[in-house]
């Protein structure tokens, strides 16, 4: 629980309420509010893994180094990402947007009720705000999410976009009757801490051998399978639309069958006057 942002305002707001119950002053995105509270447990998961890694500092310190350039990547499927080309005015949705607007029809698959209670869980009632994705090096992201990974301008995101170690799927697969309290803490942060979760959960990863070209593949390891996917996860408050989008990496233009290679080249060519840049995946 925090004092209200207003100055005067002496109420406490829990991190569950986006404005104070007293003055209706806005507190700020709740994902990125919890994750900043959490800010003294991150610096210990960092400083424990750091403690771990004698021998391989030089190492270690590049990786560290090299993270402050990572940035999020949400994958799509070509039909998706070609609506987005097609109309600037298409914004990505959530699964719960898609559902209530009619673009998809909701089931009684056990995945999907598992992940609105997670997302209950973690996030609160800013559950159905959030927009997925992953942190990454190189560009590439989870191809069992889509064939085509989009890099996202963090400019556009960093005020409302917080980060967890892993899939909050797998993170919150313990917990027992909602209890919060069993969430491990300090596996979460803001855009600007991303460096210290990735060396908390990572640094033990690094070899003597570990070379830079590495790191990529150490940050992100995209397997096919979201359940053996191994990647930390990246929570967008809100919306966003291709004006986000500051690149896109995807198939070859020989590569799958007749069909996905049509949609790669139109894809390509919608892309070939923009700012968005291209590269093969």
């Amino acid at each position: 629980m925090k004092t209200c942002l207003k100055s005067g305002c002496d109420i406490d707001v829990e991190l569950t309420e986006r404005r104070c119950p007293a003055c209706d002053t806005d507190q700020g995105y709740q994902n990125v509010r919890r994750a900043r509270s959490e800010h003294s447990h991150l610096q210990d998961f960092y400083d424990d893994a750091v403690k771990q890694t004698q021998g391989v500092e030089v190492q270690v310190h590049k990786f560290e180094h090299d993270l402050k350039a990572s940035h999020v990547v949400v994958n799509m499927d070509a039909r998706m990402l070609e609506g987005f080309l097609q109309d600037e005015s298409a914004v990505y949705m959530t699964y719960y947007g898609r559902t209530l607007a009619g673009a998809k029809r909701p089931t009684s698959d056990m995945k999907e009720r598992k992940r609105a209670a997670v997302d209950m869980l973690v996030f609160g009632l800013d559950g159905q705000n959030i927009r997925f994705g992953a942190l990454s090096l190189d560009g590439r992201g989870l191809t069992s999410y889509g064939a085509f990974s989009v890099t996202l301008n963090e400019n556009m995101i960093e005020e409302r976009t917080s980060l967890m170690v892993e899939n909050s799927f797998h993170f919150a697969k313990d917990v027992r009757g909602g209890n919060t309290e069993q969430l491990p803490k300090g596996r979460i942060c803001v855009w600007d801490d991303r460096c210290k979760l990735a060396i908390g959960k990572l640094a033990t990863e690094i070899k003597a051998s570990t070379q830079p070209q590495d790191f990529a593949g150490i940050l992100l390891d995209s397997t096919g399978d979201r359940d053996t996917d191994k990647f930390i996860e990246v929570h967008i408050n809100g919306p966003f639309n291709r004006g986000w989008f500051s690149g896109v990496k995807g198939p070859s233009l020989g590569e799958g069958d007749k069909l996905g290679r049509q949609k790669t080249s139109s894809i390509v060519n919608s892309l070939e006057n923009s700012p968005i840049s291209w590269g093969v995946s």
